[in-house]
């Protein structure tokens, strides 16, 4: 394996983030915390921490290699809790955190962010998911059960044009990839320049799926803005079905 000499002496076990590469938790007593990914493709999101080191409340990247078709990220622990798993805080806790920290991460300069993230390279990507079968259709939302990928990425093609509201966006801003107590940032692998809404869709289809649709409002309130695009939101969570 890569990285070989970077994780002797560690025990590896496996843990669930709510990401597509395989994840381990290394540990070794005395020696600090760390995480392995292993996946097809990791190399966009090596580029990505190594942009955000400085900028972003992102793990630091200790190590990357890729051999035979398989790559590997070796990243420091982030201190903090994922959102969704520090129920010690209330409720209106946890989605004010998140609100803000998406108003944060929107604020930011974009203008010497490399990553285009737009809706054309996003098409582009989700084309070659379809092309490539990579796309889990079993994994889609209700409402979409049963449909083809290409049914979905058909849809998409033929969806009214609209204008971008660009920012800087997490591209998977759900409850498993925003920490809490201190604020972090985990799987920046979709980071880059795109419309709010992008992140605003999937936190708030995660947010209304565990804690009820009331709390919609709320978290708008604290993000900052007078009017969510129902049309964006529809648009960015069938696009994720692709990814």
């Amino acid at each position: 394996m890569a990285l070989r000499d970077d994780i002797a002496g560690y025990e590896l076990a496996a843990t669930s983030l709510g990401e597509a590469a395989e994840t381990y938790r290394l540990t070794a007593r005395g020696r600090p915390t760390r995480y392995l990914k292993i996946a097809k493709e990791l190399e966009r999101e090596y580029a990505r921490l190594q942009w955000a080191a400085g900028r972003l409340p992102a793990p630091r990247v200790l190590a990357f290699a890729s051999e035979a078709g398989r790559a590997y990220l070796l990243l420091d622990e982030l201190p903090g809790t994922p959102v969704e798993l520090a129920t010690e805080l209330a409720v209106a806790e946890r989605v004010a955190h998140l609100a803000e920290t998406m108003r944060s991460l929107h604020g930011s300069p974009i203008t010497e962010c490399p990553f285009d993230m737009r809706i054309r390279e996003r098409l582009l990507d989700a084309e070659a998911n379809v092309r490539t079968g990579e796309v889990d259709e079993s994994d889609f939302d209700a409402d979409r059960a049963g449909r083809s990928a290409t049914s979905i990425l058909e849809e998409l093609r033929a969806w009214p044009p609209f204008q971008e509201d660009l920012v800087l966006t997490h591209g998977d801003f759900t409850p498993a990839n925003i920490l809490v107590q201190p604020t972090g940032m985990l799987d920046l692998g979709r980071l880059g320049v795109a419309d709010r809404h992008q992140d605003i869709a999937l936190a708030l289809r995660h947010l209304e799926g565990d804690f009820g649709p009331a709390w919609r409002e709320p978290f708008v309130r604290a993000y900052g803005i007078a009017d969510i695009d129902k049309s964006k939101l529809a648009f960015f969570r069938l696009l994720d079905e692709l990814f």
